[in-house]
């Protein structure tokens, strides 16, 4: 008999691993307090479904009644020996936690829980929530804790845009908040990947799995810019340097850029200080890449002599090239900081629409910009490149915010060419 799944949270996670676990043969129910998302979705209406890789035929493809939608959470857990959370748990970048949703869908999933269901969170989560927070709410079902109501923590460690695949490229971590919990997780991920499950000690061991290796992308990338800083104060070129120093086995120094941004990199460091803990390393490092932005346009001002009155042009205001996604994206800090200056600032990204553009707070600008005094690149878009600087006549300086511009093609035409290290 096929394994019974409800995921709760049908956003730009919980969407695919419905498809993706229906894929392989469980037959799935997916959840989503949102009407009109719910609509869109069943109505193959929702741009999620083009902007993911594989899940528009996925769904399509699902017509045997292995895939279903719904607003009922009463019905769909009642009917399900699993259950998958994946609703947000907010991290704003000033650090406060906002656990409200992941709350109220432990709350919903516990008022219908029925004997035997295994509960497992993938929503990436502060060390001790999966035990101390949310079990407690999931026990109000009334079921006991490792006997009828078992409950267990698995990151999620995909990528949007190429779910599917990553969830066949990465073993798949999971923690109990007891050995049974652990052991009956690990057996439903088992039945459903390809990917190794590697069952570890509990759910704190879990959670923080996931915190570990996004803090130490954090820090990694930090390093690369603050090198990259020293490098343009001593006039070096950073990929001369990141060429030389990894050419020794252990050095693998990431490249520098003008900014991170997603739902992960900037704000995962307070997930981690919710923990209860102190990590001055981990913190330093949020800060270095949360000010890129405002050193990338010091940067400009400093080439261009002031930036008040100057019309400047930002390349892809997403955060991820080929990806519509804007959340905590490098693109605002850079806007921000150039308004402050006094310039006039234009936006332009492929993959938004000039409305689009406009609800996010960006004038439109387009290529070619014939009045642009300046370009900054902020998102390596394959659009973006070839880069020809002749759509740009006015333009005294380009600055190549993720250093892959041709930078003898753009001082070839008598501009000034900045990169970030170089």
């Amino acid at each position: 008999m096929s394994a019974r799944l409800t995921v709760i949270g049908l956003g730009k996670l919980g969407l695919p691993l419905a498809a993706f676990y229906a894929t392989r043969g469980a037959t799935v129910c997916g959840v989503d307090r949102d009407e009109r998302r719910v609509r869109a979705i069943v109505e193959r209406a929702t741009i999620d479904l083009d902007n993911e890789q594989g899940l528009r035929s996925a769904i399509e493809g699902l017509e045997d009644g292995r895939l279903s939608f719904t607003t009922n959470t009463a019905a769909a857990v009642g009917a399900s020996d699993h259950v998958i959370i994946v609703v947000p748990v907010i991290a704003r970048a000033h650090g406060a936690v906002d656990f409200t949703a992941m709350e109220s869908a432990c709350d919903a999933v516990a008022s219908n829980l029925k004997p035997g269901t295994t509960v497992i969170i993938e929503t990436t989560l502060p060390v001790g929530t999966t035990r101390k927070r949310l079990t407690p709410l999931l026990e109000r079902s009334g079921l006991t804790l490792g006997r009828d109501l078992f409950v267990a923590f698995s990151p999620e460690r995909v990528l949007v845009s190429r779910i599917f695949t990553d969830l066949e490229r990465y073993p798949k971590i999971v923690g109990g908040v007891d050995a049974s919990s652990g052991a009956r997780a690990a057996s439903f991920y088992e039945a459903h990947l390809k990917a190794p499950v590697w069952q570890v000690r509990n759910t704190e061991t879990a959670e923080f799995v996931k915190l570990a290796e996004t803090c130490y992308r954090t820090t990694s990338i930090a390093l690369a810019n603050e090198l990259a800083m020293i490098a343009d104060a001593k006039d070096i070129d950073m990929l001369e340097i990141i060429r030389g120093a990894n050419s020794q086995p252990y050095s693998n120094i990431l490249e520098p850029g003008i900014g991170v941004g997603g739902h992960c990199l900037p704000v995962y460091p307070f997930l981690l200080e919710e923990s209860g803990v102190d990590a001055p390393l981990i913190e330093r490092g949020r800060a270095i890449n949360a000010s890129m932005g405002e050193y990338g346009v010091r940067r400009l001002e400093a080439a261009l002599g002031g930036l008040a009155g100057k019309t400047v042009l930002i390349l892809g205001v997403s955060f991820r090239p080929g990806v519509q996604e804007t959340a905590f994206s490098p693109a605002f800090d850079v806007r921000d900081a150039l308004v402050e200056r006094g310039a006039r600032v234009l936006a332009c990204d492929p993959l938004y629409s000039d409305d689009q553009l406009a609800a996010l707070g960006f004038t439109p600008g387009k290529i070619p910009q014939p009045d642009a005094d300046a370009v900054v690149l902020q998102t390596a878009h394959e659009q973006f490149q070839p880069f020809d600087p002749n759509d740009f006549p006015r333009a005294a300086v380009v600055l190549d915010g993720r250093n892959v511009l041709d930078r003898t093609a753009i001082e070839s035409a008598g501009k000034r060419y900045l990169g970030i290290g170089r």
